[in-house]
């Protein structure tokens, strides 16, 4: 696991266009967006306060120990809720919570359109801007690194690959970077948030990013929701190995890095915050 001064040092010697990012929730924290983690218990509580004809205004601050033992405690004794760091803990409460897709749209619409991009989202767009990135896959669904690439270069050019446009992929231009929208895009689709929603990506993602990714991935931290985005990524990796003859040895050590951040994730287990994978390029074999 590298460290982020390591990242930073192996980053700057890289050629342009040779690392790919994947970022998830934990990217858009300092832009005031909550991560999955957090939303489970404000859904807890919203389903909480409804069922029981309690003020939400009550419990307005979840992150209070004694508050998230009590909607703990209420959800445990139902019997029918997955245990606490349960992977399936976000889209079993955001279902419970909105069982109607259309609600589920409209609440991650409110959560993340009006945030301005952080320090982090502009480094990243003058990477992106000077050719040093040219993809970025998120699990995300706020506009915050297009907004931030816009704020920087308001005439810059960038594709955006989500659910809406998954069959124009092949077409892609590939002078400009790419920004896929691995649970898509809110502005246009319908997103990805439950179990059973998540599952109908795999097939179609392990496609186009086999295809699009470059020969290095850095993740920045993602949570619960991005597991199975990981895990989909860890196979990826492992199948380009073998369809290139390139690394086999390197892509499993990269697979198994970021399953295992995957599942750790899923637990409330902080890791460093850039993780790189070693992918050697197909040429070089």
């Amino acid at each position: 696991m590298l460290t982020q001064e390591q990242f930073i040092r192996n980053f700057s010697v890289m050629a342009d266009g040779e690392v790919d990012f994947f970022i998830g929730a934990g990217a858009s924290i300092a832009s005031g967006i909550p991560t999955g983690g957090d939303l489970i218990w404000e859904f807890k509580r919203n389903i909480y306060c409804s069922e029981c004809g309690i003020s939400v205004e009550k419990y307005k601050d979840v992150a209070l120990p004694s508050t998230r033992a009590m909607l703990q405690k209420y959800f445990d004794q139902k019997g029918t809720c997955p245990i606490q760091y349960a992977p399936e803990e976000y889209s079993f409460y955001f279902e419970q919570c909105y069982n109607n897709p259309l609600a589920r749209k409209r609440f991650i619409e409110m959560l993340v359109s009006k945030h301005e991009p952080s320090l982090g989202y502009l480094c990243m767009a003058e990477a992106i801007v000077k050719g040093k990135v040219k993809n970025v896959w998120t699990t995300n669904f706020d506009l915050l690194l297009e907004r931030a690439i816009h704020t920087l270069y308001p005439l810059s050019s960038i594709l955006i690959f989500s659910e809406a446009n998954k069959n124009s992929i092949d077409t892609f231009n590939p002078a400009f970077p790419v920004i896929g929208k691995l649970h898509g895009d809110y502005r246009y689709d319908w997103l990805r948030n439950t179990e059973q929603e998540l599952q109908q990506l795999e097939a179609r993602i392990i496609s186009c990013v086999s295809n699009q990714l470059q020969t290095q991935i850095a993740s920045s931290s993602w949570t619960s929701s991005g597991r199975k985005i990981g895990s989909i990524l860890a196979t990826v990796l492992v199948e380009a190995s073998d369809s290139t003859k390139i690394g086999a040895a390197a892509a499993a050590q990269a697979a198994q890095t970021m399953s295992r951040n995957a599942s750790k994730s899923s637990s409330g287990v902080q890791y460093p915050r850039f993780f790189l994978g070693r992918l050697l390029r197909a040429s070089a074999a």
